[in-house]
């Protein structure tokens, strides 16, 4: 018999791939899918849940290594404006990642976990305070940058938006712009 090896990063990329083939996710659906049995799993990960928190950690890193990359240089409200189309653009790419993510309650996550979204929002919060001055603008700003992210990857990740007078990529640009526009004028106006 031919002995199967494992890695941490084999497992964690077998379970991306069952999550986005929607295949229900549990230790022995993912040891059967690695030709291994459940067992073999346990030296890499202490149970489903810790490999959960791991793949949301590392999804989010991998974000925000993009962020930093795509974003260096950028301030204000053009920064904002790239972010929001580098999260919705990747999450389009990785709906099921995404949703999957999205799912997972962040109260009892992992201190690496945490670590990770935190991360992300100091990212976030940091161009924030390069585009707006005062902070309740600042927290509108971050709520409504997020919720538009989300409700396009919720609507156009799930089929609803389908109407082809204005392209979906056209529709969230120009939400966007007209969000950040509308705040930048009430910042001024505080």
């Amino acid at each position: 018999m031919v002995k199967k090896i494992l890695s941490r990063e084999k497992i964690i990329t077998a379970e991306i791939q069952l999550i986005k083939n929607d295949t229900l996710l549990n230790f022995s659906i993912l040891a059967d899918h690695l030709g291994v049995k459940p067992q073999a799993l346990y030296p890499y990960f202490k149970n489903q849940m810790d490999l959960n928190y791991v793949i949301l950690s590392e999804t989010v890193n991998k974000l925000n290594e993009l962020l930093k990359t795509q974003l260096l240089g950028l301030t204000g409200k053009a920064a904002l404006f790239q972010l929001a189309l580098i999260c919705r653009n990747e999450g389009l790419e990785n709906i099921k990642l995404f949703h999957f993510i999205v799912t997972l309650p962040l109260k009892n996550a992992p201190t690496f976990t945490k670590k990770s979204i935190d991360e992300l929002r100091n990212i976030f919060n940091s161009l924030l305070a390069t585009a707006f001055k005062h902070a309740e603008i600042q927290l509108l700003a971050g709520r409504m940058i997020r919720n538009l992210i989300y409700g396009e990857l919720l609507n156009v990740g799930t089929g609803w938006f389908v109407d082809k007078k204005i392209s979906q990529s056209e529709s969230f640009k120009w939400m966007i712009q007209e969000s950040l526009d509308s705040l930048d004028k009430a910042d001024k106006n505080f």
